[in-house]
């Protein structure tokens, strides 16, 4: 089995997925979302995926976002394009093939899916 998984190698939760991974001995595809940002297509499919609204995947704690004035009832359109080009806004680590995924934070919501999850 192979998945993929959004990476930040600064983020401790980040961190800690790669390492439930290693230890299950999965197969994974490390992209580093943000020095190759997803584009608007990237994320539709991705939150497609997840079966969450763009505003689900948010880091909502981050200046970006409080600054951009966007919120719970923002158009889901709006949500994708600020995702799109400010990347770290994007909560991590989201582990997922092209079937099923889920944000891994904390550990055990990623612990959860490997186990009950038909991937």
């Amino acid at each position: 089995m192979t998945l993929k998984i959004l990476h930040n190698a600064s983020c401790s939760k980040s961190n800690a997925a790669i390492e439930v991974l290693r230890e299950r001995e999965i197969k994974v595809e490390i992209i580093y979302y943000l020095d190759k940002p997803l584009n608007k297509i990237e994320i539709i499919k991705l939150l497609n995926i997840l079966k969450m609204r763009p505003i689900e995947i948010v880091r909502h704690k981050e200046l970006a976002w409080v600054e951009s004035g966007l919120d719970e009832n923002s158009d889901d359109y709006k949500v994708i394009n600020i995702l799109a080009t400010q990347p770290h806004l994007i909560e991590r680590p989201i582990v997922y093939n092209e079937n099923v995924g889920v944000v891994g934070r904390p550990t055990t919501k990623l612990i959860n899916f490997l186990n009950n999850a038909s991937i």
